[in-house]
């Protein structure tokens, strides 16, 4: 018997056999359906999150962080950091020196808008100088906060996950109440 007859001959025998094995073929079946959803899940979140970044990002700017510190919630600079960078070559400079942002990065915790339940949300302390790091950002409603008082701008796609983050609203952060005096637009990055 040549190997395509054997093959057919094999297979028509499997598939005269299906109904006594159905349970364990479903079994199998459902489990590889499980493996492939739960691996295009994790390639669409993967995805999703590059493409955020991508858009959040620039070639001209830069964030300097702490020694052994990982991320931006982990540094803090202190003293004459923020001289000693505007001093190093490759910053930007303007009329008024360095082009230089220090800000102050903590976790608030809000209420999603659909659900109700609380989301840890990214809280960004900035001086006016963030303008002219973060140069994609645009108002597009309000204005934007004055330094000195306790008023936040927040970005166009909070106010739609976000409760509380309304044009007008108050933002309560521990003992602090924070009046939302603008929305803005980054042109859809992470910072939106």
């Amino acid at each position: 018997m040549s190997a395509p007859a054997q093959m057919l001959a094999i297979s028509l025998m499997n598939f005269r056999n299906l109904h006594r094995r159905l349970d364990s073929s479903a079994v199998a079946v459902v489990g590889f359906a499980g493996v492939v959803l739960v691996m295009v899940a994790i390639l669409s979140i993967r995805a999703g999150f590059r493409a955020t970044l991508a858009a959040t990002g620039s070639p001209r700017v830069a964030i300097v962080l702490r020694g052994g510190a990982g991320t931006e919630v982990n540094s803090v600079l202190s003293g004459n950091s923020l001289d000693i960078i505007g001093q190093a070559p490759g910053i930007a400079q303007s009329t008024s020196g360095p082009v230089l942002s220090p800000e102050l990065l903590v976790q608030i915790s809000l209420k999603k808008r659909a659900s109700g339940m609380h989301a840890n949300v990214s809280f960004r302390g900035v001086t006016p100088a963030a303008f002219l790091v973060h140069n994609r950002l645009r108002m597009t409603a309000g204005r934007t906060f004055t330094p000195g008082l306790n008023e936040v701008i927040v970005g166009s796609d909070a106010t739609q996950l976000f409760r509380g983050l309304r044009l007008g609203d108050e933002l309560h952060t521990g003992r602090r109440r924070w009046r939302v005096v603008g929305i803005f637009d980054d042109g859809g990055g992470l910072h939106n």
